[in-house]
Parts: C-alpha cells; sequence; structure tokens
C-alpha cells in the first residue's frame, strides 16, 4: 500500500450518505470551523465574484459570504479529489472546510485546486492535523494493548502545520500561511464524543484499518482509560480538536 492510498475512499462516501439527515446534530464543529474561515476570508478585504464550496454541509458560507456565483458539491456527493474536474480559472475563492485530512494524493488535489482559480485567486481549508484528539488517541492505545497486547490503526495520520504550508508552496500557490488552533470540547460523557464522531462522517476509514470488531469490552476499557483525563474544575471530559487553516493565492 503506498503513502497516496490511505483512505478508503468508498467508505468514506458510504458514511457521508448514511449520516447525511443527522449530521447537523453532530457535525456541530464544521460551523464553529467556519468562523475561523471566514475570518480569514474577511482579512483579504476583497470581493469574490466566484465561489466554489468543495463538500458543502450547511449553507453556512453561501449565506455569509458576498458574491456573483456559488458553487457546490454537497456533503452527500462526497467530491472525490481523483476524479473531480474543475473549469480552468474560474474562481476567484475555493473553499474546503473539515476535508482535507482524507484525501489521497494532496499535492495532486492542490494542483487541481491552483488550476481552477482565477489569477489572484484564494483557496482556503481546515482539517484536523497531527495532535489531534490526544486523550482519545491514548485511551485507545491503552485500552487495545491492555486487551490485545497491541495496537491497530484506529486513529488516521495527519499533516502538521509546517508540511501543509510546504504542500502549498510546492504546488505554486503564494503566500502560503497555515494556523493552527487547538478547539477543547468539554463532554459530559465520552460516549457524545465517539458519537460526534461517527454520525459527523469522521470515522475510520483507512484502507489499513483494524478489522478486530469494536467489542463492547473494548469499549468499556476505553471509558476506563478516558477517566484519566476526567476534570474536576469543569465536572466533564476534555476532547481537544487539532484544527489548521491554510491559505494561498494563485498569482
Amino acid at each position: 500500500m503506498n503513502s497516496q492510498n490511505i483512505f478508503d475512499r468508498q467508505l468514506l462516501q458510504q458514511n457521508h450518505k448514511r449520516y447525511q439527515r443527522v449530521v447537523a446534530d453532530y457535525n456541530f464543529l464544521y460551523t464553529e470551523i467556519a468562523n475561523i474561515i471566514l475570518e480569514n476570508i474577511e482579512l483579504q478585504n476583497r470581493a469574490f465574484d466566484a465561489v466554489f464550496e468543495i463538500n458543502k454541509i450547511t449553507n453556512f458560507f453561501q449565506e455569509n459570504l458576498q458574491y456573483k456565483l456559488f458553487e457546490s458539491c454537497s456533503f452527500e456527493m462526497i467530491c472525490d479529489e481523483e476524479n473531480i474536474n474543475f473549469p480552468m480559472q474560474k474562481y476567484d475563492l475555493i473553499i474546503s472546510n473539515s476535508d482535507m485530512h482524507f484525501i489521497n494524493n494532496v499535492p495532486q488535489f492542490l494542483a487541481k485546486i491552483k488550476s481552477a482559480l482565477k489569477p489572484g485567486g484564494l483557496f482556503i481549508a481546515s482539517f484536523y492535523g497531527d495532535e489531534n484528539l490526544p486523550e482519545l488517541h491514548k485511551a485507545i492505545y491503552q485500552a487495545e494493548n491492555e486487551i490485545y497486547g497491541g495496537i491497530s490503526l484506529r486513529m488516521p495520520p495527519t499533516i502538521d502545520i509546517k508540511s501543509s504550508a510546504q504542500l502549498l508552496a510546492q504546488v505554486g500557490f503564494k503566500n502560503p500561511v497555515a494556523d493552527l488552533e487547538k478547539i477543547k470540547i468539554d463532554y459530559e460523557n465520552p460516549l457524545k464524543l465517539l458519537r460526534d464522531i461517527k454520525f459527523s462522517g469522521q470515522g475510520n476509514v483507512m484502507n489499513q484499518r483494524s478489522r478486530k470488531f469494536f467489542s463492547k469490552k473494548l469499549l468499556q476499557k476505553l471509558l476506563e482509560k478516558y477517566e484519566n483525563f476526567y476534570d474536576l474544575k469543569t465536572q466533564s471530559y476534555p476532547a481537544t480538536f487539532s484544527v489548521i487553516t491554510i491559505s494561498g493565492t494563485f498569482n
């Protein structure tokens, strides 16, 4: 298996279709991260005539941006980065929110984005970066190690902030910028975190994912390990999301 075939895009699409009716109830981070993207767009202090949003989940950007043309591909019909065909130099803003961390061939994807931008056009994206959900990662690691005597692939690989800016520069984007923001959510119960991950379409879709059944015993052990992160002050269980926002222009 090569490094450009990490994720099962067909399974990802199936998950998105399966949960499309409930995603708005669970993918609250989409809107929170969308606000971060919007702030970055507003800092550009410019008008965008033609906008494209990749894998639109809500109408957030459509309702909060001024434009003459707004096009998108939808959440339930997820855009496959290997097959999406953008018109040449049509858009002056392309947005990808909470999506790029599931892309196999990122340089190829970015090259397609660049070719679809008009001169001076802006690409801005957010995705979950390295050190995402460290509490869950550690709890799963400890639980599996105790039950199975080893660990398996349940948490996807991620891109760090330095590499993300370098990727933009390598395909020819100018003024590449990458920012990292940690968003801590306090949960009453870790089970709610697991449900949010599943029903927002952010579950494990790695081709080499563990085929071991997520048994009741493993779940109970995971919850037991997560108890170590209980915050007495907030009386809750923290979950720390690592969100990277990148932007670059085509000149």
